[in-house]
């Protein structure tokens, strides 16, 4: 899997902002899917 620079900026710049790791974990599992689909959810 290729994870985009802009991918792992909105990793960072959420994690900053949502210490709680199981948010963290929700987030990176969303991106990810998000990121698999293409612009099925568009």
């Amino acid at each position: 899997m290729v994870v985009s620079e802009g991918l792992l900026q909105r990793l960072v710049d959420f994690a900053a902002a949502h210490p709680s790791g199981k948010d963290l974990a929700a987030e990176v599992g969303a991106l990810l899917s998000e990121q698999e689909g293409g612009s099925d959810h568009v």
